[in-house]
């Protein structure tokens, strides 16, 4: 598959050729049905975002990626602590049914979290949200410590 900077960045002999290659771009990162509303008749991408959006699609799916990690990442902790607390809720005869030992309680929850995060269909949402807390409360400790040092 070639780069977006790859097919944009070739002179193409026609208009055509140039919507066509646009159009692919934008399909790929946007979806055939708004395609057309993007792209203009001469092959160039209507406004000054959609245009940084078909140029830098590296950029984009780069951190799409980030944010989907940590949000399988939030996913994943929670599901841990939730198989965790209830496996060491249940006493040593529950456990023995199970054929589980004490000791591979946390192998157990880890296997289910990986599971369970590899299965959510949110994980972009859940990663945007929290990176959304991440940066509300630095920024609310950054103020705080400046509060804090001026008398």
């Amino acid at each position: 598959m070639q780069s977006s900077s790859a097919l944009l960045s070739r002179r193409p002999r026609t208009a055509a050729v140039r919507r066509h290659a646009v159009e692919a771009l934008v399909r790929r990162e946007y979806g055939a049905d708004r395609s057309a509303a993007i792209v203009g008749k001469a092959g160039y991408v209507k406004s000054r975002v959609m245009r940084a959006a078909a140029t830098n699609t590296k950029a984009w799916r780069a951190s799409r990626l980030a944010i989907t990690w940590l949000g399988r990442v939030v996913i994943m902790w929670g599901s841990y602590r939730q198989v965790a607390r209830e496996l060491y809720g249940l006493n040593d005869r529950d456990l023995r049914d199970l054929r589980v030992t004490p000791g591979d309680i946390t192998d157990i929850a880890w296997s289910e979290a990986r599971l369970r995060a590899a299965e959510s269909e949110r994980p972009l949402e859940i990663g945007a949200a929290t990176l959304l807390a991440l940066v509300v409360a630095a920024a609310l400790v950054i103020m705080l410590a400046l509060i804090a040092s001026h008398p």
